[in-house]
């Protein structure tokens, strides 16, 4: 039905990948009007990131890092207004998470609202439990936060 659908009321059709456009093609709509977005991410790189990363050299990274017996919260975006950092820095005392101070949060990101949410952690008496590691776009860089994490967090919509 969708693409009974998408072929009478669409001009073009866009796919996330340049498999799907192919499929589309391969099932009968015009080659003309179908396009590939590009709309995700390279995971090769990411893969051969995690690859670098044995057991025994992340253990060393957390050791260094003060992570070792902590619960790692990861928040990796731009550090702009929609993604509404400040929710999870009230979340960090408030409720159960208000007594865990084996919870560390790792904010991969910079951007204009960083000095504030600085401020605020401050404010809200989290800084220390908060590591401001600014913003990253080497996946070698960012992997043994990511492989450290219990949880990767967005609060943003």
């Amino acid at each position: 039905i969708r693409l009974f659908l998408t072929r009478l009321l669409s001009n073009d059709v866009l796919c996330y990948t340049s498999a799907g456009a192919r499929w589309m093609v391969d099932h009968g709509f015009d080659k003309d009007h179908v396009f590939a977005t590009g709309n995700t991410i390279d995971a090769l790189p990411i893969k051969d990131a995690i690859a670098k990363w044995t057991p025994a050299k992340l253990a060393t990274f957390q050791e260094a890092n003060g992570l070792v017996g902590k619960k790692v919260l990861v928040f990796c975006s731009a550090l702009r207004p929609k993604v509404r950092l400040d929710v999870l820095l009230r979340a960090l005392v408030a409720g159960r998470l208000a007594a865990r101070d084996d919870i560390v949060l790792a904010v991969i990101g910079s951007g204009e609202k960083e000095a504030e949410y600085r401020q605020l952690a401050h404010d809200l008496g989290v800084a220390s439990r908060v590591c401001w590691l600014g913003a990253m776009q080497d996946q070698n860089a960012m992997a043994p936060w990511f492989l450290s994490a219990k949880l990767c967090v967005y609060p943003g919509a």
